[in-house]
């Protein structure tokens, strides 16, 4: 059978005998772990590979690995799901084959068949951190983290031989093109490098290279000629000519910076390597030939089969790259929304335009949030959008392409710009005449809104132009550039009234944004390194705002001049203009903001992110509503709402999520503080209760989203909370020690107790790790590392229960006469009046982090830490374990049932949180 025909076999058969199988528009559906309904998350990216033909695009996550069709993009399958965090994939030659590691294993998924088969398991061996498989897919190699690769005949499952490199992980195994070879990588506790080559028929070592550096990536070139590494400390790559591996003078530095992948082109002439961002390199003379900017690191690189495209990954994006033209051409999210690259608000202040890499344009309505429409694009990634001045027409800027969008009728005009290619800024004049516009080349171009002819070419950059804006009266217009030059120019004559090359104190950069005061007189620019600088235009005299910022992407003035606003890879913040110092730092986005805007109206600001969220802020900075929102991160708190409807979990730094509980489709996003660790609702469900870094209690009004108390009084992280029955306290417990029992309708502290605190700082034993009002309110339950006390709430006495190391959390039953706790060797029961052991239950592997009762009293759910991942179920009255969920990669952080006990709700580490149903072990 030939490679072509394998390769079309493989295809047909999975999409019609793999594919029917799963879910085909619902990805929270696909492959769930017995008894679980639904996922939420898809985990984390750490690798990415192409098929052989280039059809299929594998990614590698925590949960399994994601397969999409590379011409529509689409998910199309996620294989080995739930086996444990899978950290390398690889293809055999004709495709028919794919090879990961999980867990303890090595895994082979026959592609044909959609079967799968499990090696190495050995006993006295731990985790495999890499695996391989040869090009003719007989052979298949494991690196484990003792310093051993395993070979094993893929048809047998006999093991074919052991190589060992002492002291070591093996953290990347790769056989040579022609099969004959295998490259180890091993590292050692002080992350430095043996990368050993041996040959698999006869065993033999053909070459040992000891490097004293950390590299995150290693490679074979396609014609197996030569190995690339990629360094840490060294900040270069090392390219070693096979032939002469023990000779270092046959090898080659290139400096390329830092770097965290590596891969070669299919015609072994290019290198491609990640880092903050992606560069080309020439192989022969070690010159760098290309750069894709991306924005977060990028942990793997992958050239398609054919070699005209380029994916890497960061932690939760793909991009694509077209090789040739440099251009972007698709973003992949594995955990939420395409990003959105620029917003614009209209003059009335009642709509704001987005647009980003999904090639579309949206409106929203600014007051309520609400998506008004919808435009989908075919000319590529929206750059820049911009209002006209009566608000009537929506401006796009694309791949060589203005669209111009009717707001009333939709009606669309484009006008093409093919010498510009990305347009990556426009603007219109005061007067509504004109739009500038700018992009990858070095011109500004003038086209006339009446006739969409182009009036003029101003000349002048040297490269890249990044952004262009008129000032107030339209008299000049300013661009700025890659050539790191700011020009003015004469909008009448399209002179060039001012250049200067814009540098500050500390360092040249590029000009990536700019911004006229309202009166006109000032212009402030924002570079790509170094401070904020504003420029009077008179004089052309310029100060700096006395703070460094990291790629300012957008600058806008406030409507009264006094405040500037700038969205920068270091986030969101606002600026005093005459004190030069910042005002505010608006917390919500997760990594770079793109863009920021203030309304016209009401001074609230607009802001948009890479990850795929847009955002309305109060310029206080005081809160914001989520518009578009993004991806969920690690789940470390799950709740149910007193009526069932709803179940809210704690996802990435700031947010709190509220989900429907029937459809599991996400309702909104609240209570964004710094970094919610544990959420609680209110017994009449109106009120949503956080706790986490920022030592503060904080609570959510839940349908408004509006945070309506701060509570503070701790002095380090909090840990956990909860209600009275009555809600008329609420109690809390953190890192401090501390146990404070607050007044909710005066909010002040009612009560306070360092019963759990040593001295005046507290260690990890003190920290307070449970707090739980029983039913009727009378008594409160809170847990230290070695002790429970069971507080009478009445009169501020508590008897103590000395318990196991390590205590992690508590729950009480919902008549209040146990209380379960989880410890690092199981989880406990004790009888509340007495205080008196009831029972152990064993059955977790590892530390339990989380314990939660039923509402009807009949089960105990408890949550295993990284080393477990386990949800098990327990009967209470019979004392003794009735099911155990598994499907989670990370550790359970969190369960909660919902009020009928018949579904459970469990959130974990690996940034997913999974729904069960529960109903027949009832």
């Amino acid at each position: 059978m030939n490679k072509t025909y394998t390769l079309m076999l493989i295809h047909c058969l999975f999409f019609t005998v793999f594919l029917s199988c799963i879910y085909a528009g619902d990805t929270s559906n696909w492959h769930l772990p017995e008894n679980a309904k639904a996922r939420l998350g898809k985990g984390y990216i750490n690798e990415i590979q192409y098929t052989p033909d280039g059809k299929i695009l594998a990614v590698a996550t925590d949960i399994g690995i994601w397969l999409y069709d590379t011409d529509t993009n689409k998910e199309i399958a996620l294989l080995g799901a739930h086996t444990g965090e899978i950290n390398s994939i690889d293809f055999s030659a004709d495709g028919s084959i794919l090879a990961y590691d999980s867990g303890s294993n090595v895994v082979i998924w026959d592609m044909l068949n959609s079967s799968q088969k499990t090696y190495i398991k050995e006993p006295n061996d731990n985790d495999v951190l890499s695996a391989a498989i040869s090009p003719d897919g007989k052979t298949i190699a494991g690196g484990t983290s003792y310093g051993n690769t395993y070979l094993y005949d893929v048809e047998t499952g006999i093991k074919k031989a052991t190589y060992s490199i002492r002291g070591h992980n093996i953290t990347g195994v790769e056989f040579s093109p022609d099969g004959q070879s295998l490259l180890i990588e091993g590292t050692d506790t002080r992350r430095n490098k043996s990368i050993l080559l041996k040959d698999i028929n006869t065993h033999k070592e053909l070459g040992e290279i000891t490097v004293n550096d950390d590299m995150n990536g290693i490679a074979f070139s396609p014609d197996g000629k030569k190995i690339v590494c990629a360094s840490q400390k060294k900040d270069n790559l090392l390219l070693w000519d096979i032939q002469h591996t023990p000779d270092n003078e046959k090898n080659k530095n290139l400096n390329c910076g830092i770097s965290d992948s590596v891969a070669f082109s299919p015609d072994s002439s290019m290198i491609a390597v990640g880092k903050g961002n992606v560069t080309l390199y020439d192989v022969d003379t070690g010159k760098q030939i290309g750069f894709h900017p991306t924005h977060f690191s990028v942990i793997s690189v992958a050239f398609s089969p054919d070699g005209k495209t380029l994916a890497s990954a960061t932690y939760q994006q793909i991009f694509l790259w077209d090789i040739d033209s440099a251009k972007p051409l698709k973003t992949i999210n594995i955990n939420g929304k395409d990003e959105v690259k620029s917003v614009a608000i209209s003059p009335d202040g009642s709509t704001f335009a987005s647009g980003g890499l999904d090639e579309s344009v949206t409106l929203w309505d600014a007051n309520t949030g609400n998506l008004k429409e919808h435009f989908s694009l075919d000319t590529g990634v929206v750059n820049a959008v911009a209002f006209s001045p009566d608000g009537n027409t929506l401006a796009v800027g694309t791949d060589g392409v203005i669209d111009l969008l009717n707001i009333g009728t939709s009606h669309k005009k484009s006008i093409p710009i093919a010498h510009l290619g990305r347009v990556l800024s426009l603007n219109f004049s005061p007067d509504g005449n004109t739009i500038a516009c700018a992009g990858d080349n070095s011109l500004v171009t003038l086209i006339d809104t009446a006739t969409h002819e182009q009036k003029a070419e101003l000349t002048g950059h040297k490269g890249q132009v990044n952004r262009v804006v008129f000032n107030p009266s339209g008299t000049l217009l300013a661009s700025g550039g890659d050539d790191k030059q700011m020009i003015l120019w004469d909008t009448d004559t399209g002179a060039k009234v001012y250049s200067s090359v814009i540098h500050d104190s500390k360092v040249e950069g590029e000009v990536w944004s700019l911004a006229f005061s309202p009166d006109g007189n000032t212009l402030a620019i924002g570079k790509r390194y170094g401070n904020i600088i504003l420029m009077d235009i008179d004089t052309y005299k310029h100060r700096t705002i006395s703070y460094s910022v990291s790629g300012i992407a957008n600058i806008a003035y406030s409507i009264d001049g006094e405040n500037i606003i700038t969205a920068s890879v270091d986030g969101l913040h606002l600026w005093d203009v005459e004190k030069g110092k910042t005002v505010a730092a608006f917390v919500g986005h997760k990594g770079i903001v793109t863009s920021a805007k203030f309304n016209p109206t009401d001074g609230s600001i607009v802001s948009s992110g890479v990850d795929g969220t847009i955002r309305i802020w109060n310029e206080t900075g005081g809160g914001f509503r989520d518009i578009a929102t993004g991806f969920i991160e690690t789940v470390s708190s799950v709740a149910y709402s007193p009526d069932g409807n709803t179940f809210a979990t704690t996802g990435g730094k700031y947010a709190v999520r509220l989900w429907d509980a029937d459809t599991i489709e996400l309702k909104s996003v609240i209570g964004w503080s710094r970094a919610p660790q544990t959420i609680t609702f209110s017994p009449n469900g109106s009120q949503i209760a956080t706790g986490g870094l920022s030592d503060n209690v904080e609570l959510w009004d839940v349908d408004t989203g509006k945070q309506t108390a701060l509570l503070e009084g701790h002095t380090d992280a909090i840990v956990t909370i909860d209600y009275s029955p009555d809600e008329k306290t609420i109690a809390s417990g953190g890192r401090d020690g501390l146990v404070i029992i607050w007044d909710l309708v005066s909010g002040t502290e009612k009560d306070r107790s360092k019963a759990h605190q040593v001295g005046h700082r507290a260690n990890f034993m003190e920290y307070v790790n449970g707090v739980v009002y029983s039913s009727d309110g009378q008594t409160l339950a809170s847990g230290r590392y070695d002790a429970i006390l069971l507080w009478k709430v009445a009169t501020d006495k508590y008897i103590e229960i000395k318990t196991p190391e390590n205590l992690q959390c508590l729950s009480l039953h919902p008549y209040g006469s146990i209380l379960a706790s989880g410890h690092t060797d199981g989880v406990y029961l004790w009888h509340v009046n007495t205080g008196e052991q009831i029972a152990k239950l064993e059955g977790h592997s590892h530390t339990v982090l989380c314990v939660a009762f039923s509402p009807d009293g009949s089960i105990l759910a408890s949550g295993g830490n990284s080393s477990d991942r386990k949800v098990i179920l327990w009967d209470v009255e019979m004392t003794k374990e009735i099911a155990t969920l598994t499907g989670h990669t990370g550790g359970v952080r969190s369960v909660a049932f919902s009020p009928d006990s018949n579904t459970l709700v469990s959130g974990s580490w690996d940034g997913t949180a999974l729904i069960w149903d529960i109903s027949q072990f009832r």
